[in-house]
């Protein structure tokens, strides 16, 4: 597993979009170029995926070296207000990794 990470608090009454760069071991950003990106947001009592946003269905955006997760405002106001498990892997040149897991803090947005 890679890093622990905590995602600045967002509401389920706006769209969720947050843009992450890779670096290797040396900081320099890593090409993400022919990658699959998975990020899951997951309930924490059931483990049960309640989000999900993958390179192949559009929903994560790669450039060269960044990448930009997006969930539609639609799909934000399915969420309960809590804290939410998150998880990211890439399959790049052959390899699975796990760059990262945390929590993202869904509050009740005021609609």
């Amino acid at each position: 597993m890679g890093y622990e990470i905590k995602i600045d608090p967002t509401t389920n009454a706006q769209t969720f979009e947050e843009t992450w760069t890779l670096l290797d071991e040396d900081g320099e950003p890593i090409d993400l170029t022919g990658a699959t990106i998975i990020f899951n947001v997951q309930d924490p009592i059931s483990e049960s995926t309640v989000l999900r946003a993958t390179s192949e269905d559009g929903s994560i955006f790669i450039t060269d070296t960044d990448f930009i997760v997006r969930f539609e405002v639609e799909n934000m106001r399915g969420l309960t207000p809590k804290n939410y498990f998150v998880g990211l892997t890439i399959e790049i040149y052959g390899d699975t990794t796990q760059p990262f897991e945390g929590t993202l803090q869904v509050v009740n947005g005021r609609m």
